[in-house]
């Protein structure tokens, strides 16, 4: 189930892949495969809010599995979980400043989710998501251009912009870029 929404995104709407990932969380805990389970429910959110879909019931959901996530102990998918999160809820005008999605930030607005182990510092995966969240989250506040071009290029300077393969997270990458880029060439058309 975790190969058809990273892939499936090639032929047919992502929203499709909502489902099976979802109905693989709970198997996973069903089973006890907290790993298959917590891969699929970080997917999930991200696949969720790219489709664009309604913010309040996605904020309402996650809280609840990040719930199942503390109890299980699983920090790491709340490393992707948590800040997509925080996304929703300063969109929705739920937290101190809708503008920032930092780790003080996270840890005000959830802390009862927050732990140091939760958000990771190295330069893995995790950062380059939370980059592009940032990233994502200047669009749509309407940050300058100067502002997401510098941002574009912070995440540029890392030696991997890009995961292995036809992976979910390139999906959302490339079509942050893509945003963004289109936004700040009609603005340099412009001046």
């Amino acid at each position: 189930t975790l190969t058809y929404p990273t892939v499936m995104h090639l032929q047919k709407p992502i929203a499709v892949g909502l489902e099976p990932l979802l109905s693989s969380y709970r198997v996973g805990l069903e089973t006890g495969d907290l790993f298959f389970g917590t891969i699929n429910i970080s997917v999930y959110a991200l696949v969720y809010f790219s489709c664009g879909l309604p913010l309040a019931p996605f904020a309402a959901d996650m809280r609840n599995y990040m719930s199942q996530l503390r109890i299980c102990r699983q920090d790491v998918p709340l490393a992707f979980i948590l800040p997509t999160t925080q996304l929703a809820l300063n969109l929705m005008g739920k937290s101190d400043d809708p503008q920032d999605l930092s780790r003080a930030s996270i840890k005000r607005t959830q802390p009862e989710f927050f732990s140091e182990n939760v958000l990771l510092d190295q330069k893995d995966s995790s950062v380059l998501y939370m980059m592009y969240l940032e990233l994502f989250e200047m669009y749509i506040l309407h940050a300058s251009y100067d502002k997401m071009e510098a941002a574009l290029r912070e995440i540029y300077k890392l030696p991997e912009t890009r995961l292995g393969g036809p992976h979910i997270m390139n999906y959302f990458f490339t079509f942050v870029d893509g945003l963004v880029g289109l936004r700040i060439g009609r603005a340099t058309k412009k001046g």
